[in-house]
């Protein structure tokens, strides 16, 4: 493993980056490696309260502004009121460019933003287990406001909807891009009754969700 990111770690270097902490090994199996690296095992380290956000980051973004991007990472992890415990922010790398992938622009419904993205970005809190309903929502507000943070970095972008928040009112652009439309014909034309539902899928604007917890279609 040394040896195959040293190219990477003399590159880092070469541009003044000194690494906190620096550590290769090798495991034989995949159990034996993520219980070195992430423990608690058989549950993980991770709690299922949190509240996630996220954004696709550009190319042209590190190319072109990695000093504005650096300065919302520090932004984001000085924000007053939340403990750096409960705070994490991580960075998954995947090339899915069409030269990679092997298909042309309109080939599929693959939110367009992902063929220029370098990787995607996660935020997110994590929330105690007993805290309160106004606990949360101030979370989730803060969690929006990153996310736009970073939206702002990243013009004509979008977000990976999963990872992304659920109540993002630009929703339509940053979670489907240009093929928003084009997806709506197929909704409508397939199941203009809205037998299938899911929030924020294509089409659920047309849905309400009544304070009964009740679903119907807007006339």
């Amino acid at each position: 493993m040394a040896e195959a990111l040293a190219s990477y770690k003399e590159e880092i270097q070469a541009i003044n980056i000194t690494f906190a902490a620096y550590e290769t090994s090798d495991r034989p199996n995949f159990y034996d490696h993520y219980e070195h690296y992430t423990g608690s095992l058989p549950y993980g380290p991770y709690a299922t309260n949190d509240i996630i956000g996220g954004r696709l980051i550009t190319r042209s973004t590190i190319q072109n502004n990695v000093t504005g991007l650096i300065s919302v990472f520090k932004d984001t992890i000085s924000t007053t009121g939340i403990p750096t415990t409960s705070l994490r922010i991580n960075g998954i790398a995947a090339n899915v460019t069409h030269s990679r992938v092997g298909n042309h622009v309109g080939s599929n419904a693959v939110l367009p933003a992902w063929r220029d993205s370098l990787y995607w970005l996660n935020v997110d809190i994590g929330i105690e287990a007993a805290a309160s309903r106004e606990k949360i929502h101030q979370i989730q507000a803060q969690v929006n406001a990153f996310q736009d943070q970073f939206k702002v970095l990243t013009p004509g972008g979008g977000s990976y909807m999963n990872e992304a928040t659920f109540d993002n009112p630009t929703w339509d652009e940053d979670y489907y891009g240009e093929n928003y439309d084009q997806l709506l014909e197929v909704k409508l034309s397939y199941d203009p009754n809205f037998v299938l539902y899911a929030h924020r899928s294509v089409g659920s604007d047309l849905m309400t969700v009544a304070s009964d917890g009740r679903l119907y279609k807007d006339l």
